[in-house]
């Protein structure tokens, strides 16, 4: 799992992402600063099981919707 924070984290450090009333917990993997601020690498515990029924908050961005969206406008198909 990716996280955009303001502020570098340590690698290493272990994380929870808490969200109405479920849990996710790890450990940082990676931590790379980009334009727009810091991109987290997490992984997760082997307990904690992402699921896009429980977690999908509404700036999650979906690639592969959005390169189909960019292809249906260009009038083309993807291969």
């Amino acid at each position: 799992m990716c996280l955009q924070f303001e502020i570098p984290v340590s690698i290493g450090t272990v994380v929870q992402v808490n969200c109405s009333g479920d849990k996710l917990t790890g450990t940082v993997r990676y931590c790379v600063y980009r334009e727009i601020g810091y991109f987290v690498g997490v992984e997760l515990e082997p307990s904690s099981k992402w699921s896009r029924d429980h977690f999908e908050p509404q700036h999650l961005l979906d690639l592969q919707e959005l390169v189909l969206r960019s292809a249906r406008r260009a009038g083309g198909a993807i291969q």
